[in-house]
């Protein structure tokens, strides 16, 4: 099996892809483009292992996002890709909703495009996950633009698409909740 992982040189996507290299036999794509808080370092003990592939690109680049996904044929994608420092959220808003709003929309057509070229069975067993940290948000809404941004990615998600894309949410001290 073969994820792509957005952000994946980020604390809580590095931290997965090591774990599902030492413990899994899936190929891992990590999708980043090393912003302030992405750290290749913390991936240093994986860099070279074969099944672990890194491309530096932007989500909100469609392009690049649809090459990715065809050159690769991942068999999920799990989005954690996202600007998420409350006080950079306070002093460059732009940065987050371009990447948290506009990239979280870009890679699900991406994604979308992808999945309507799959195979019957290549579809069936298709996931699309995104992390939300909702448990936390309810603190912060009515404080800082960031909650406010994460809460704008999920509408953004629940956008009635043309064509259904599976998707999961996982989001940080709650259940999982399944959309489609």
């Amino acid at each position: 099996m073969q994820f792509l992982i957005t952000g994946g040189a980020g604390f809580i996507g590095s931290a997965l892809i090591r774990w599902l290299i030492q413990h899994t036999e899936h190929d891992i794509i990590n999708v980043d483009k090393l912003p302030y808080a992405g750290n290749l370092c913390a991936l240093y003990s994986v860099e070279t292992h074969p099944r672990y592939h890194f491309e530096q690109t932007d989500i909100c680049d469609g392009q690049m996002m649809a090459h990715i996904l065809s050159q690769y044929r991942p068999d999920a994608v799990i989005h954690l890709a996202a600007e998420s420092h409350v006080d950079r959220s306070i002093d460059a808003p732009a940065a987050f909703m371009q990447t948290n709003i506009i990239g979280t929309y870009t890679l699900l057509e991406a994604a979308r495009n992808y999945y309507e070229k799959l195979t019957a069975e290549k579809k069936r067993n298709f996931v699309f996950y995104i992390f939300l940290p909702m448990k936390c948000m309810a603190m912060w809404r009515k404080i800082t633009p960031y909650p406010r941004k994460m809460l704008r990615m999920r509408q953004v998600v629940r956008i009635p698409l043309q064509k259904p894309l599976p998707i999961i949410w996982l989001t940080l001290g709650t259940a999982l909740m399944a959309c489609r």
